[in-house]
């Protein structure tokens, strides 16, 4: 069979070869091979596709259904004020970083440590594993993650109640953190707080209870920043009360030290000269009049003047009365004189008092000057007694003076510490008012509701998901099976080994029985069967041969093999 012309069929230039420079029939041999070898390991596809599907399937069911519920908080940028006062903890702030801050508290391990001591859940199994009922099931014997953790913990020493508490409490907190789910919805305020759990109730109570414990977490941050605020200002209330002793006392003790009295406009001193001087300008305006009067008085009785143009003479009640008098009886002399005549006893006897009159007259004229000299004395020695008071306030005002700087000092420093000691008495009232009117920066906009559905395992998607990867699987098995396969397949593969040119492949023949009962031989098989693959596949064999050589056709055909038992002499026979 190994004639040296061109098999009828077969292409006069392989792919790439030198009668196909360009490759053109590389793709169209590919896509052939490529359906021939997924034909050919159809059967190893469809156990892969089968299996791993069926195993996916049983997986999926067998998974524990896992439910999931949300609460949405709200950041609430509207802080409430009921009364006007300045808060020890401000609120929260309205940009990205404060909600992404408070994110990432809700996920904190505290947050889910007040859940776990709020609900008791160490004393649930879901959350406590020592509290599951042991399982001898095959799957946990085998399992070699059970071996590990059994080795270590019997390796150590039995755990004291309070560890064994804590621990449960930390497993508790492990399985808390592990399902909850806290993201913020976009760029809004509100923050969606999930939790996934086996148990559709436990999923919303949880996820209820985390926002519940968020918005706790922040007055009791809130309440305790007030009382320890509270504490401080009380003890520093104490500080600054003993200090406003202190310095009130320093500076009564040094009034009393340097004999300064102080009223309500200054000093005892500083008001005695104030006064004094008041009273000295007065008295020197009250002597400058009482000389003017009385040197007034002297000139005109020098100059023999009227006195009675004097002012207190004018003045004078006794004067008044004897002028009356003087004047009633000229009245009388004049009446008389008409008459009786200017020597009539009558008129003489009037003339007499009337000059008595007038002698009282000049003596009471002479008594009122004698008394404006006195007043003008009296003006003069009460301003010279004021003016030597005067001095000598001023000389120990003097002293005062320089006393009162360190008075000053010492006042300044009492009224530094009484301002500070009411300026903290008044915030210590503030913040121990607020400790009442704490509000939380956050509230819940929504409550979780129980999920209907569970969110985990999605079990068509599952499914699916798993007959696309075995499909994958199934068609990598079998290309990494054939690149294996280091035998000859096909023609074109034969003739790639041999160098030879590939005439025709023949079939297997049936496994069928003849009239007797018995299998047909395949010599007997193509005498029976004359339209059979068989018969055909020799029929071409025998027209390859024939057209090998028209012109010299063969004349000795060999049939041969490279082992034993492999057809050589059914093929002959048959042939």
């Amino acid at each position: 069979m190994n004639a040296p012309l061109q098999r009828p069929g077969v292409p006069a230039a392989m792919p790439g070869g030198i009668n196909d420079p360009d490759g053109q029939a590389f793709l169209e041999i590919d896509l052939v091979r490529l359906f021939r070898t997924l034909r050919r390991r159809l059967n190893v596809i469809l156990s892969v596709v089968i299996a791993l599907t069926a195993l996916a399937t049983v997986a999926v069911f067998q998974l524990t259904p896992r439910y999931t519920a949300s609460t949405q908080v709200m950041i609430d940028a509207q802080r409430k004020n009921v009364v006007n006062l300045d808060e020890v903890m401000s609120g929260l702030g309205v940009d990205s970083a404060a909600i992404d801050t408070e994110v990432e508290i809700i996920r904190s391990r505290a947050i889910a440590r007040r859940v776990v001591e709020k609900l008791s859940l160490i004393d649930d199994p879901d959350f406590n594993p020592g509290l599951r009922p042991s399982s001898s099931s095959i799957f946990d014997v085998i399992n070699p993650v059970r071996w590990v953790a059994g080795l270590f913990s019997s390796s150590g020493k039995a755990a004291k109640p309070a560890d064994s508490k804590e621990a449960a409490i930390d497993t508790a907190i492990d399985i808390i953190v592990g399902g909850e789910d806290v993201n913020r919805r976009a760029l809004t305020y509100v923050i969606d707080i999930s939790y996934t759990s086996p148990s559709a109730a436990k999923a919303a109570t949880i996820a209820d209870a985390i926002a519940d414990a968020y918005m706790v977490s922040q007055l009791e941050a809130k309440f305790d920043a007030t009382k320890q605020a509270n504490d401080w200002l009380s003890g520093r209330l104490d500080d600054l009360r003993r200090q406003l002793e202190a310095s009130e006392r320093a500076v009564e003790l040094y009034k009393t030290q340097n004999n300064i009295v102080t009223t309500q406009s200054g000093t005892l001193t500083e008001q005695q000269l104030s006064e004094l001087n008041a009273q000295l300008i007065l008295a020197r305006a009250d002597r400058a009049e009482k000389h003017a009067k009385y040197d007034r008085a002297r000139q005109i009785t020098q100059s023999g003047g009227s006195i009675e143009s004097v002012v207190d003479v004018m003045q004078s009640s006794v004067i008044s009365d004897l002028r009356k008098q003087e004047a009633e009886l000229a009245r009388k002399q004049g009446d008389l004189s008409a008459k009786y005549g200017p020597r009539h006893p009558s008129i003489l006897n009037l003339e007499s008092a009337r000059r008595d009159l007038e002698a009282q007259i000049q003596n009471e004229v002479r008594r009122i000057v004698a008394s404006l000299g006195n007043e003008a004395l009296v003006a003069d020695t009460r301003v010279n007694a004021l003016q030597k008071s005067l001095d000598d306030l001023q000389q120990r005002s003097g002293q005062s003076n320089q006393a009162a700087v360190r008075l000053n000092e010492l006042e300044r420093e009492a009224a530094a510490n009484r301002t500070l000691y009411e300026s903290f008495l008044g915030r210590f009232k503030e913040t121990t008012q607020q400790q009442d009117l704490q509000s939380s920066d956050a509230r819940v906009v929504a409550r979780a509701a129980v999920p209907l559905a569970p969110s985990f395992p999605k079990k068509a998607l599952f499914v699916e998901i798993a007959f696309a990867i075995s499909i994958l699987l199934g068609v990598g098995l079998a290309f990494l099976l054939e690149h294996l396969d280091n035998g000859v397949q096909t023609g074109p593969q034969l003739e790639g080994v041999l160098n030879l040119p590939h005439l025709v492949t023949v079939p297997r023949t049936p496994k069928e029985k003849g009239a007797d009962g018995k299998p047909l031989k395949p010599q007997d098989y193509v005498i029976q069967k004359p339209l059979s693959g068989f018969s055909e596949a020799l029929r071409g064999l025998r027209t390859a041969l024939a057209l090998s050589n028209v012109d010299k056709p063969p004349r000795v055909i060999l049939f041969t093999s490279a082992l034993p038992d492999e057809g050589k002499t059914t093929t002959a026979v048959s042939f």
